[in-house]
């Protein structure tokens, strides 16, 4: 089983921060945690290539996830650390996979999101 490295960067201000948070929209909380975290998305999109490779036609990005978590927490050893990722994201990670990946789009299924003037975030180009 590979192993997921992912580290907080302590040069960045907490996103968990309420008072700094209070006033964006979900989704502008999402660019500001993906483009502060890109290193999810990655593992996401290899997590998401693998499932493609093993003939998956279907999965849940919910699943994805918490699998990822589950993966961080048994290679940290500090119990006390601040990677989380918002359950409320999920939806949006699906969105961002199936934009980048428009062949995945009938990997997940997708449910109206209320409010999307904030979500357009396009990876750069390696």
């Amino acid at each position: 089983m590979n192993t997921v490295t992912i580290e907080p960067n302590p040069d960045r201000p907490s996103l968990f921060d309420a008072q700094a948070q209070r006033d964006l929209t979900l989704q502008e909380r999402f660019v500001v945690f993906h483009l502060s975290n890109p290193q999810v998305f990655t593992e996401l999109e290899r997590m998401t290539q693998q499932m493609v490779n093993r003939g998956r036609t279907r999965l849940s990005m919910k699943c994805l996830v918490e699998v990822l978590r589950w993966s961080y927490y048994l290679t940290t050893s500090d119990p006390e650390s601040e990677f989380k990722v918002n359950n409320s994201f999920t939806s949006l990670y699906t969105r961002l996979m199936i934009d980048v990946h428009p062949e995945w789009t009938n990997l997940f299924q997708l449910r109206e999101i209320h409010d999307t003037s904030a979500f357009l975030v396009r990876r750069k180009a390696s």
